[in-house]
């Protein structure tokens, strides 16, 4: 790509299927794989597809107790596969049900877990996480996050999901801030995914009867998303680990009755009774917060881009000029990249000025 000429697409959000953000590059879809031959001076290049089942969903679990605690075994089977690396380990919780439970089956394998908890001046958890390392007997360390970390992150962000989706970057710049200020080398856990497979991003006032056609499209957008990605993580040193995301944890959600994952009038309420067992009660049925919403970050994000573009609702633009300061610096220097500070000053000078994005078509 160096030196190349690349044109970014208007629409800089979440690309579907085989396409990116630019124009003649697409990306591998999840039901292939390429077989890379190189023989006798010879390139051969096999793009095979295979069948993509996997978000089909069935009802063969159809208990909410039976199915909340073969999806809790299946997340302890997958945590122990990661604790086997040997590394030093950290949870990232707010005090919900999802983190919650992902700390107590870290728990109950080793005693070498360090619980972390993030906020900014807008509005944390705090105090819900500390109910819960309370009831752990772990301490707890609260990360705040001042201006400059939360705009700092953004570019690292936009580059990981090589998109700029508002939401998507909302949700990911609270983790890479995180992680570029307090993770170290530690292998994090987090409870990102449950709400994608076990309620569709369903909310109380939002229950419906069957909940699988929110739930097909959360999980297929997020395929895409690159939400869940751990290149910014990698990048800083550290390392994700999303239990919720583990194929096995992922095919007992999507085998389990719409029925029972809205149990008692509550999304995930198959998973909140079961996790009755581990966690106190207050904890298994707490209200749902979205990360972005509970720390503040959505708002406070807005806030301060609007306040640097003397623009309202400009978010969207500047993401997307990020994405493509991001690209052109990639063409022109690969391997000495600008900081994010100045990706971030470059596309909000930018977007202020209303200049045209030579990269856009």
């Amino acid at each position: 790509m160096t030196g190349a000429e690349l044109t970014v697409y208007e629409n800089t959000g979440i690309q579907h299927n085989g396409n990116s953000c630019v124009e003649n590059i697409s990306r591998l879809q999840h039901n292939c794989r390429l077989r890379v031959d190189v023989s006798l001076g010879k390139l051969t290049i096999e793009r095979i597809v295979g069948v993509d089942n996997f978000i089909v969903q069935s009802s063969r679990l159809c208990d909410p107790i039976e199915a909340g605690e073969i999806q809790i075994n299946a997340l302890r089977m997958a945590i122990k596969n990661r604790l086997a690396e040997g590394r030093e380990i950290g949870v990232l919780v707010s005090g919900g049900v999802d983190s919650s439970l992902v700390a107590a089956l870290i728990a109950e394998q080793t005693s070498e877990m360090t619980a972390f908890s993030i906020g900014t001046d807008f509005g944390d958890e705090f105090d819900d996480a500390s109910q819960l390392t309370e009831a752990l007997n772990k301490p707890l360390i609260k990360i705040m996050f001042c201006e400059e970390d939360i705009l700092n992150a953004l570019a690292p962000t936009i580059r990981a999901f090589g998109h700029a989706d508002r939401e998507a970057v909302e949700v990911g710049v609270a983790i890479t801030a995180f992680c570029r200020k307090a993770a170290g080398n530690r292998l994090i856990f987090t409870g990102y995914g449950s709400d994608l497979i076990n309620s569709g991003l369903t909310v109380d006032s939002g229950i419906a009867e069957d909940i699988r056609e929110k739930i097909h499209k959360v999980v297929d957008k997020t395929r895409y998303s690159s939400e869940l990605t751990n290149v910014a993580a990698l990048a800083c040193g550290c390392d994700l680990a999303h239990p919720y995301w583990d194929p096995m944890v992922i095919r007992i959600a999507l085998d389990t009755c719409p029925s029972v994952k809205t149990a008692l009038g509550r999304e995930k309420g198959h998973l909140r009774m079961a996790a009755q067992r581990l966690l106190p009660k207050e904890i298994a049925w707490r209200k749902k917060t979205a990360i972005h919403h509970g720390n503040g970050l959505a708002a406070q994000l807005s806030g301060l881009i609007d306040s640097k573009t003397s623009r309202l609702s400009s978010s969207n633009q500047v993401y997307g000029a990020i994405l493509i300061e991001l690209i052109n610096d990639a063409i022109i220097s690969p391997f000495s990249p600008m900081a994010p500070s100045v990706i971030f000053e470059r596309a909000i000078h930018k977007v202020s000025r209303n200049e045209k994005f030579l990269a856009v078509k």
